[in-house]
């Protein structure tokens, strides 16, 4: 899953960009986050970015951010995308 956020945030990063990836958690909970340099997701595509196979991605199948949101729904989890562009989004539906 990680791997999968990794390489969506890395497609769409410019080459001089900067990926930190954060983990902590507690006896309750386990977080991850992912955060870059690159130019945030357009709030008026947030909507899509976790269907699979969405026409928006630059190279690949468009599957990384389906397949992170199917394993994170398996585990009753919740996963939340700060779009970077002055607003923010849920993706956990």
């Amino acid at each position: 899953m990680a791997l999968n956020l990794v390489v969506n945030a890395l497609d769409v990063m410019p080459d001089t960009g900067v990926l930190r990836v954060s983990v902590g958690g507690d006896a309750g909970e386990v977080w991850m986050a992912i955060t870059d340099t690159g130019p945030g997701v357009d709030p008026s595509i947030l909507a899509e970015i976790f269907d699979p196979f969405s026409p928006r991605r630059r190279r690949g199948r468009g599957s990384a951010l389906a397949i992170v949101r199917k394993i994170v729904d398996q585990h009753s989890g919740r996963i939340a995308v700060d779009t970077g562009k002055g607003g923010r989004g849920d993706g956990a539906g």
